[in-house]
């Protein structure tokens, strides 16, 4: 098989802006009743991709199996000279239970099968104006006024808009996976196992720059190299020669996630600090995960009979927090903060349950995750002790009559309120472990002997339906499924894969429906 694909996007996009439309009861949502000045602004930007590619299939007698591709993909994201990536996989398959020597053992192991593969794929995705369609030139505005002189006289000028981002080139992700595939009882009985390796190299990325340089934007840099390692293993179970009839499939995935390198164009080590409320809540560099958290250690509350003047926060008070001085100089500061927790689960797992008798069936499946942490920034606003604000009903601060250990003492003013209310801290950090029933539905199918009345009347199938009916989690925010913090897909939102900001929780809804044939 052989092909060729053209992908051309154009967007076009204007805008008129004013302010100031009165302080009602009535309002004219009109652009011009606007009481200040109004501004228009607008632009247009094009990419364009072009992609050859090609798949060999060779198949011997269900037995030896081989499949290869190739591609070369251009994208106008990038330089001229660089446009053009060629991108390859292959994959090797071998079914030992259609080999001569296994024919004794089809009755019991029904399908055997070895498997590897290898695959290559490219990246043009940037961000940035434009869509980030010409990063890779410099942008300059030509009409810029400026006030100059004694008389503030406006002078036309230029400045630059965008810093180009040199040398880019498409990323390269690789994956290498090995398995094997069992069948028992004529496939009643199911069984897969892989263990993968995915690495991402020459990664995209826009560190931050010297001031000097301007701020004209970050440019991309080829810098990053990061990789995901797990285990896959699916077991399943279907009994359909019965008149019950069901089938059980469980599958669990776990992951490593690393930085396995990240350097700058000199060989020095680069890292990303990411913000929540002004606080660094994660770190981005080598040998940790994407988004890891870097925070304080919290240590319980201060007590009375405490010896708090030996202690590495001399000044505190009873009922202020304490945190490990992690490398023992006698003071709480920057330096104390660590890595700490995990941002991607250690573990993912689901069921799947299906059952049918009659004219009734039932499906469910269960999902959850294990070996991971959320940093609740939500509950960070309602217990942080140091504003006059809204705090849960059931807080339960220090006081000298409730001696808690994990919450500290109202405080609104000096150093022991912004010591006790710190959002990088693992005071905040909580497990991200979770299981939830994703999805629930029963069916029934009406007879067709009940439907000999109606002429034209084929089927009827009714059916109720539940999603996320119920979560099971020690996790005190809205929901520990979390899509992160910032915008989605952006930058931030990457590195802060594992801070809760209030993001809207899952929703959980029932439906009742009805499907009718003629």
């Amino acid at each position: 098989m052989a092909g060729y694909s053209v992908q051309r996007q154009h967007n076009e996009f204007t805008r008129g802006l004013n302010n100031g439309y009165g302080t009602g009861p009535n309002y004219n949502w009109q652009l011009s009743a606007g009481s200040t000045s109004p501004q228009v602004s607008g632009n247009d930007y094009t990419w364009t991709k072009q992609s050859y590619f090609g798949q060999l299939t060779y198949d011997y007698n269900q037995r030896y199996l081989l499949t290869a591709a190739i591609r070369r993909d251009g994208s106008s994201r990038f330089p001229t000279n660089d446009r053009w990536g060629t991108f390859w996989a292959t994959s090797l398959g071998w079914r030992i239970s259609q080999e001569e020597f296994f024919t004794g053992l089809t009755d019991r192991i029904s399908t055997m099968k070895l498997r590897a593969s290898y695959g290559a794929l490219g990246n043009d995705f940037i961000r940035g104006p434009y869509g980030g369609s010409y990063r890779y030139q410099p942008t300059i505005n030509p009409n810029v006024n400026y006030p100059l002189g004694p008389d503030q006289n406006l002078a036309n000028g230029q400045i630059q808009t965008q810093l180009p981002s040199a040398n880019i080139a498409w990323e390269d992700r690789r994956t290498i996976n090995g398995g094997v595939d069992f069948g028992f009882l004529q496939d009643r009985i199911t069984l897969s196992a892989e263990y993968y390796v995915s690495q991402t190299r020459n990664a995209l990325i826009d560190p931050e720059i010297a001031l000097v340089l301007g701020s004209a934007g970050l440019p991309y840099q080829r810098l990053g190299q990061l990789e995901n390692r797990g285990f896959e293993l699916s077991l399943g179970y279907n009994e359909t020669e019965k008149p019950f009839k069901y089938s059980i499939t469980g599958n669990l995935t776990t992951l490593r996630n690393e930085v396995t390198r990240l350097r700058d164009a000199s060989g020095q080590p680069v890292s990303f600090l990411t913000y929540s409320n002004n606080f660094e809540v994660t770190r981005t560099e080598e040998n940790y995960e994407i988004g890891s958290f870097y925070l304080y250690q919290f240590d319980g509350i201060f007590q009375q009979g405490d010896n708090i003047a030996s202690s590495a926060q001399p000044t505190a008070q009873p009922g202020d927090v304490r945190y490990k001085d992690l490398n023992g100089d006698g003071l709480i500061n920057e330096s104390d903060r660590a890595h700490v927790g995990r941002v991607y689960p250690k573990l993912q797992y689901g069921l799947n349950l299906t059952a049918g008798y009659g004219n009734f069936d039932l499906a469910a499946f269960f999902q959850g995750v294990t070996g991971n942490d959320v940093l609740n920034a939500t509950r960070w606003w309602l217990d942080r002790m140091d504003e006059n604000t809204n705090y849960r009903r059931d807080l339960n601060p220090w006081t000298p009559q409730n001696p808690s250990g994990t919450t500290p003492r109202p405080v609104f003013a000096g150093a022991s309120a912004g010591n006790n209310s710190r959002l990088n801290s693992t005071r905040f950090l909580e497990s991200g472990a979770y299981l939830r029933l994703r999805n629930l539905q029963l069916g029934y199918n009406i007879p067709k002997e009940a439907l000999a009345w109606a002429n034209g009347l084929g089927s009827v199938r009714v059916t109720l339906t539940g999603q996320n009916v119920f979560t099971i989690t020690r996790y005190k925010g809205y929901d520990p499924e979390t899509v992160g913090s910032g915008t989605l897909n952006e930058r931030s939102n990457t590195l802060m894969r594992g801070v809760d900001e209030g993001s809207y929780p899952n929703i959980r809804t029932f439906t009742l429906g009805l499907q009718v044939g003629f």
